[in-house]
């Protein structure tokens, strides 16, 4: 049985890492000058996508007519500018992590394998929790991220069946659809990871970073990597049983289609979310083409449970039940 992982900002709660509802919190405190603003939206998707409709907005010749307006792009492009800072630091890798993510992804990981399945993982987060699971020595994972080594760097080949394709218990496929806090563009290398988190400005030889920072839009920030990595992600998902999906919103209409697609062939979707979500099965189908009218519902399950060390294990047998 096909079994794949898809992790969103709840995921990484466990290593210490805010929810995009917390992360807008922390801004706000941080961020005192802008708190009205800031506390105005329930997510950080909302509020960046606020920021670049208002700045969008000041270009244009009706922004003329609003005189109060005439300093509003350059203060939000203030704001748009730290709060992507800020990502960088606060969803960087702290070790102190470390036990808790060995626990968690041995156990969510062997589960997989018991089911016969390669370990597939999706994800819209920026951090390395899954490839810093993989580089502990006594995990002994490769982990396929479509970057392959080449002159001592790892470059962007978009390859995601890697050498180890056959080996179920070796090999983690992992699709970061957002990109991650160690992907850059090299000056002559072009799309390379460094394994070292950092925004690119700061690192001497590198260009920009690669990742696509929070919003409501289905946009791929300009590169035409992420549209592989979606269509590779789309592409594995159809050949998916069950897919487990914790910690995710659903607020991105391009990944809810994908979704709704999924469910709609019948596959199993289970959700981990503390979160009631009384209406998770309309959120999700509603994004089909007929809007869910003609979709089969029984097949969504919401488990309403946080990801910890200590929920992984009844978490699983929940999941153990459904599948």
């Amino acid at each position: 049985m096909n079994i794949a992982l898809f992790l969103g900002a709840g995921a990484s709660v466990p290593y210490g890492k805010p929810t995009t509802k917390q992360f807008v919190d922390i801004l706000s405190k941080e961020l005192d000058g802008h708190r009205s603003f800031l506390s105005y939206y329930p997510s950080i998707e909302r509020v960046l996508t606020a920021i670049h409709d208002n700045v969008e907005f000041d270009k244009t010749e009706g922004a003329k007519w609003w005189s109060m307006r005439s300093d509003i792009g350059a203060i939000l492009q203030g704001l748009e500018k730290s709060v992507h800072s800020r990502i960088y630091n606060i969803y960087a890798w702290n070790h102190a992590y470390d036990e808790n993510v060995a626990k968690i992804f041995s156990s969510i990981f062997g589960f997989v394998r018991e089911r016969g399945s390669k370990i597939t993982v999706f994800t819209t987060n920026y951090d390395r929790s899954v490839e810093e699971y993989c580089t502990q020595p006594e995990r002994q994972h490769e982990c396929i991220d479509g970057f392959s080594p080449e002159g001592g760097l790892y470059t962007w080949t978009g390859d995601f069946a890697g050498p180890r394709e056959n080996d179920a218990d070796r090999g983690v496929f992992l699709y970061k659809l957002h990109g991650s806090l160690d992907w850059g563009t090299h000056n002559w290398h072009g799309r390379i990871k460094t394994n070292v988190e950092g925004q690119c400005e700061f690192s001497p030889g590198l260009g920009r970073d690669l990742i696509i920072y929070p919003t409501l839009s289905e946009n791929n920030d300009g590169d035409e990597m992420f549209a592989e990595i979606f269509d590779a992600f789309s592409a594995k998902l159809k050949s998916q049983d069950a897919c487990i999906v914790v910690g995710f919103s659903f607020q991105i209409e391009k990944i809810r289609k994908q979704f709704a697609k999924f469910a709609g062939t019948g596959k199993t979707l289970i959700v981990v979310d503390p979160e009631a979500h009384a209406d998770l099965q309309k959120t999700i189908l509603n994004a089909s083409p007929d809007g869910g009218n003609n979709q089969p519902k029984q097949n969504i399950h919401h488990i309403r449970k946080e990801l910890s060390v200590d929920t992984v294990d009844s978490i699983l047998n929940q999941v153990r039940a459904l599948i």
